[in-house]
């Protein structure tokens, strides 16, 4: 990102100094956003894992956490060509503010009017994609796959657990906007 986006959009609310050490500070700590990718995506990973063991365990399905972990795995590759898609766009992309490289790809957010003035609202719908529903169908797909459940089944497991994690994850997010706003 280039230094000049944050003096264009911020240069009218801070003083050319505090967007100078802003910008110290974001290249003196890029190299953790970095480090913290590999331990953010562990994380979700074993969340995931987590509550799909529970789903498959109260279903009386047979399947081992490393299973259930390498789904996560697999099924994340849905993000990662979101993110590529994103990147390229916002490489041949006119960028003049910060704000320009909120983009919101495939998502509800932008048919909802008014959504973007109330962030506790344009989040979730954010998160609710075309991607997400990507995920979940090759998630069901992946489990389908490993356990030779049917098809329908899997998707009633995975929609059960992961839509119950994702929908608890999208209220704890919602209602700290509402607390912290």
């Amino acid at each position: 990102m280039r230094d000049e986006l944050y003096y264009h959009s911020l240069g009218s609310q801070v003083s050319i100094n505090v967007i100078d050490e802003l910008i110290g500070f974001k290249n003196k700590w890029q190299w953790f956003s970095y480090a913290g990718i590999p331990v953010i995506l562990a994380v979700k990973f074993l969340l995931i894992g987590t509550f799909l063991s529970m789903g498959s365990i109260v279903a009386g399905h047979r399947l081992t956490f490393r299973q259930i972990f390498a789904l996560a795995m697999v099924a994340e590759l849905v993000y990662l060509f979101a993110s590529f898609i994103t990147t390229g766009i916002l490489l041949i992309s006119d960028i003049q503010s910060l704000e320009d490289m909120n983009i919101s790809l495939l998502s509800l957010a932008p048919l909802v009017p008014g959504a973007a003035d109330k962030p506790y609202i344009y989040v979730p719908l954010q998160s609710i994609s075309l991607f997400l529903l990507i995920y979940i169908l090759l998630l069901t797909w992946c489990y389908n796959t490993v356990t030779g459940y049917p098809l329908r089944s899997s998707f009633s497991l995975i929609l059960a657990t992961y839509g119950t994690a994702i929908i608890l994850w999208l209220i704890l997010v919602m209602y700290l906007m509402i607390s912290y706003a």
